[in-house]
């Protein structure tokens, strides 16, 4: 069989795109209540640090907003 498709690459290729155009017609025939229902992702992330690390925390790390860019451009 694979033989078939790889001396006739034409008719590979027709039956793929007949296989599409068929796929999309029977999409447009469905009915919104026939559709799968698709949730968005969650992602949710934690993180806890230890009292005595807080000092520590906030002089060493600052939010993207308050850093100032040490690039230079030559």
């Amino acid at each position: 069989m694979a033989n078939f498709f790889i001396r006739r690459p034409i008719v590979a290729m027709v039956i793929s795109i007949l296989t599409v155009l068929l796929g999309v017609v029977v999409i447009k025939g469905l009915s919104i209540e026939q559709y799968p229902f698709l949730a968005p992702p969650n992602i949710r992330v934690t993180a806890t640090y230890p009292a005595h690390r807080q000092k520590l925390l906030n002089s060493r790390w600052r939010p993207r907003s308050s850093r100032k860019s040490t690039a230079s451009i030559a």
